[in-house]
């Protein structure tokens, strides 16, 4: 009977042991299961490249934020929908500064994503059709990003220049050789040059040649040169077709006559056979052998003396009897008589 009893014991408190352990357990249970019943809510919580699951009853997710120690910054934002299910994302953008460079100065754009574009409307700051930019407008921006604009501009410039101008020499038997006189005196032009200047920030970097155009003409200088051997007599303006070669010989004439020169003078503006006004220059000849009107060329035939151009406006005694080839006129009687009589060649011009 003793034995049966302490067998009996043995089995009671094994039992026992049992029933407290499955009750521990039990409980264990329970308190896990209240959790979960508890935290009704899943977050996903991602900030940048790390994603934390977070279950809570809390509905602000701002709380939910600040319960997990995750700071969020001034410029930062948060990106959530609600809940759906029991179920919710948070996305945090982080913010980051982006650099634009314009107009001469630079400032810093806090940005959590977007493109160039949008730091540009988000800084106030406008890219002109002709500027300059070393990113594209739709490139997405992210940390390190750096935007440099360059103001560009095209002026149109004209300047105007003087154009020299041209001295032409013009031999004249009217001075002797080495005198030069300025018969009509030389005027510059004026060129209007039309360029393109490109101006990067204010400074020109380089400039085109667009056009140039005359707006005024030069004027050519004309020099008279002396091309007669000894200073003529005669200032008759001569034609623009005598010339004299190297020997003081006209360049071109139809006949020649050889023989002796008189000389005479009258009543200055007197009268002419030919009706012409008597005047140096204008000379006697015998009409039927040289016509009133023709134009010559008188000199001695070693050029010693050069009477020079002139014209046949008069006749006289002497010369239609043949005792002379031309009769010379002069402004005044002494200098008639200091001609005397001279063998000369009268050229008649072309």
């Amino acid at each position: 009977m003793g034995t049966f009893l302490k067998k009996l014991t043995v089995k009671a408190k094994s039992l026992n042991s049992r029933t407290i352990a499955v009750s521990a357990l039990c409980l264990a249970l329970a308190s896990v299961m209240t959790g979960i019943t508890f935290a009704t809510n899943a977050v996903y919580i991602q900030d940048g490249k790390d994603v934390k699951l977070v279950y809570t009853t809390d509905n602000d997710i701002n709380h939910v934020l600040a319960s997990q120690g995750i700071a969020i910054g001034e410029k930062d934002e948060i990106d959530f929908t609600g809940f759906n299910k029991n179920e919710g994302t948070v996305t945090i953008k982080r913010a980051f500064d982006v650099s634009v460079s314009a107009d001469g100065e630079i400032q810093s754009v806090p940005m959590t994503e977007g493109t160039v574009a949008d730091v540009l409307a988000k800084a106030g700051v406008e890219v002109g059709e002709n500027d300059l930019l070393n990113v594209s407008l739709d490139e997405q921006v992210h940390q390190g990003t750096e935007i440099v604009i360059n103001r560009v501009e095209y002026r149109t410039v004209k300047k105007t220049v003087e154009v020299p101008f041209k001295t032409k020499e013009k031999q004249s038997v009217l001075f002797r050789r080495g005198i030069t006189s300025l018969l009509i005196p030389g005027e510059e032009g004026k060129m209007v040059s039309t360029m393109i200047e490109t101006v990067i920030d204010g400074k020109v970097v380089s400039t085109e040649l667009k056009e140039k155009k005359v707006t005024q003409n030069p004027i050519t200088q004309v020099m008279l040169v002396g091309s007669c051997p000894q200073t003529p007599v005669s200032k008759l303006t001569p034609p623009d077709s005598l010339t004299l070669d190297t020997k003081g010989v006209p360049a071109s004439y139809k006949q020649v006559y050889n023989g002796r020169a008189t000389a005479y003078s009258a009543r200055q503006g007197a009268g002419t056979a030919s009706g012409r006004r008597a005047k140096v220059g204008h000379v006697a000849v015998n009409p039927k052998i040289i016509p009133y009107g023709s134009k010559l060329y008188i000199a001695t035939p070693d050029n010693s003396y050069v009477y020079g151009y002139a014209i046949a406006a008069d006749t006289g005694g002497a010369l239609m009897s043949g005792k002379a080839v031309v009769d010379l006129f002069f402004n005044s009687y002494e200098e008639s008589c200091q001609f005397g009589v001279k063998n000369v060649n009268v050229y008649v011009l072309k």
